[in-house]
């Protein structure tokens, strides 16, 4: 068997988002590889790569430690598996991944850009490292000016430092340029409440229950297909990610009422007459719909 043939499958997959396909199909042309004596470690570079990109860290770890121990694990391997590291909250495995990735002379821009990323996200996931985050993203901006993403990173960690204003002008930036990335609109919502601008935080936070819903809506039909053809590892990825995408979509909708409750607060009270005509055309109160939208949450 022609290992080049899954190996092909395994790149258009990729490509395709179909990670969990392209694990499958990489780890069919390694098999072919040490079958035959090989010793090429390209096929279980991309099956790693797959289970990460797929939500599967554990698993992604176990290849790339087994690639090193093969002595072929390459800067693009060691990025990646940092970033597995960095899924796991392994997140001082992660930081010394990339600090061994950032003084490699062979590494290219692209994998030394997402090295600095990938401490920059360990550094806010330990909590404090705030500063020393913003210069590894500044540095990997400089190296990759293309990504976008970046400044989601930093909009959160300015967020975090309660400098709404600077993060505000990070989010608007990255939404011209994409705009189906819900995080970086659910944290726009979180953004303007920090302003005090709770009317301009629910436009933010609808467009991101709108692309939450989708994704779910996606995976769903992801997960059907999968149980329908007896994949139950692709089935139970998919189930993960729609527990994970619902937690989120969860907080979204806590959001939105405290949106709506915080415009409660600065409204003047209702007359009788008020309330009468109100209900007359079935209008909730702020209030009500503050609790609407937390109940949603839970």
């Amino acid at each position: 068997t022609d290992p080049l043939v899954p190996l092909a499958m395994a790149l258009i997959g990729i490509k395709a988002g179909d990670y969990r396909g392209s694990a499958l199909t990489a780890w069919g042309a390694q098999t072919t590889i040490d079958g035959a004596g090989g010793a090429g470690q390209f096929a279980r570079f991309l099956e790693a790569s797959s289970e990460a990109a797929s939500g599967n860290p554990k698993r992604a770890l176990d290849l790339f430690d087994s690639i090193e121990r093969a002595g072929a694990l390459s800067p693009e391997g060691s990025v990646n598996r940092a970033i597995a590291r960095l899924m796991n909250s392994d997140y001082r495995g992660a930081i010394t991944d990339a600090e061994r990735l950032l003084g490699d002379r062979e590494a290219s821009n692209a994998v030394l850009a997402r090295a600095y990323l990938v401490r920059a996200r360990a550094r806010l996931g330990l909590g404090s490292q705030y500063s020393g985050a913003l210069s590894d993203l500044d540095e990997a901006m400089r190296l990759d000016p293309g990504y976008p993403l970046y400044r989601l990173d930093r909009a959160e960690i300015l967020y975090r430092q309660a400098q709404p204003d600077a993060a505000r002008a990070e989010l608007d930036s990255l939404t011209r340029d994409l705009w189906d990335v819900a995080p970086a609109y659910r944290l726009m919502g979180l953004v303007r409440l920090m302003l005090g601008q709770p009317d301009e935080a629910h436009a933010p936070l609808a467009r991101a229950e709108e692309l939450y819903n989708a994704w779910i809506t996606e995976l769903r039909g992801v997960e059907t297909a999968a149980q329908v053809s007896g994949d139950a590892r692709r089935a139970q990825d998919a189930t993960e990610g729609i527990l994970q995408l619902n937690k989120e979509l969860a907080g979204v909708h806590l959001y939105r009422g405290m949106a709506w409750a915080d415009k409660a607060r600065g409204e003047p009270e209702e007359s009788f007459l008020g309330g009468v005509w109100r209900n007359i055309r079935g209008e909730p109160t702020t209030y009500e719909r503050a609790i609407k939208s937390m109940e949603e949450a839970a």
